[in-house]
């Protein structure tokens, strides 16, 4: 008897299932589809750079071409690929406390990256000749790997394509992790209340990093234009197969493009199909045998 009520659920039970899978699978595929719509709407221009540039090259000009029109904003990136460090140390050599504005502290933290010599600086940020025994500031490795390399971007006509800068770091950065002590340009070597630094600080977990620039709040015109690379980055002296490059995206309501979104997507849609294909075949197979 209690065998005979099991059976007489099953069909419910896949019927139940069978409509679940229906709703999650349809779910999945129309957001998918969405996805895809939308990512193929955004316009990406990457320029690889690291070899066509020259050493402290501060001019260096590459004409690149822009295929489709570009809608604004359009945000603005520079990319690390293969940028290995001491993974561990790396992360944590650094002084926080220094960060904020604090000098007379401990920077043992910073590991062997805590003196001017270590961090192999001779020149303050106003000109001043810099103490080589005393300790750096910033110190730390991070900051000693600091990226230098500045972009600007002129269009057919010769004019220069504004590129917005400011709001880049995060506001919590900006208002409290990151403080001029007084005086500061005398003994620091670099501004560390400049967002690029701040945006550095920032240390990624992988090898490619990809690290935001800026904004352009003007649509760009599909055309010729010219990128000028101010190539102070030495990328021999972090790693022997380094390559550096200049990225420029457009976005969407849901963000920028991101294929494996739509990818995973799309294949939580196909189980969900799989799934039904299995559960009608059960439901079938068992009606034939008059199990159900």
């Amino acid at each position: 008897m209690e065998i005979s009520q099991k059976f007489q659920k099953k069909p419910d039970n896949i019927q139940h299932n069978w409509y679940e899978y229906c709703n999650i699978g349809i779910f999945l595929l129309v957001f998918a589809i969405i996805f895809l719509v939308f990512n193929l709407q955004i316009v990406e221009k990457e320029v690889y750079y690291g070899s066509t540039c020259t050493k402290n090259q501060k001019d260096c000009e590459i004409p690149i071409e822009i295929s489709s029109d570009m809608t604004a904003p359009i945000f603005v990136y520079y990319q690390l690929e293969n940028f290995y460090r001491r993974n561990r140390n790396y992360f944590k050599s650094k002084s926080v406390e220094q960060l904020k504005g604090n000098i007379d502290i401990d920077i043992s933290n910073c590991g062997d990256y805590q003196t001017n010599s270590q961090m192999v600086k001779v020149q303050s940020y106003d000109g001043s000749t810099l103490n080589q025994s005393e300790n750096a500031f910033p110190c730390g490795e991070i900051a000693y790997t600091y990226f230098t390399d500045t972009f600007k971007l002129v269009n057919s006509k010769g004019e220069y394509v504004i590129i917005d800068e400011t709001d880049i770091a995060w506001e919590s950065d900006r208002e409290y992790n990151f403080k001029n002590p007084k005086g500061w340009e005398k003994f620091a070597w670099t501004n560390i209340e400049d967002e690029h630094f701040m945006v550095w600080m920032r240390t990624a977990g992988q090898g490619r990093l990809k690290k935001l620039w800026g904004r352009i709040q003007n649509d760009l015109v599909k055309g010729k234009y010219t990128l000028i690379v101010n190539n102070t980055y030495d990328e021999q002296l972090y790693s022997s197969d380094m390559v550096k490059s200049f990225f420029m995206t457009t976005t969407t309501i849901f963000g920028q493009k991101n294929m494996v979104l739509v990818g995973s997507y799309f294949a939580g849609a196909f189980i969900c199909l799989c799934s039904i294909i299995v559960l009608v075949v059960i439901y079938f197979r068992d009606k034939r045998r008059k199990i159900i």
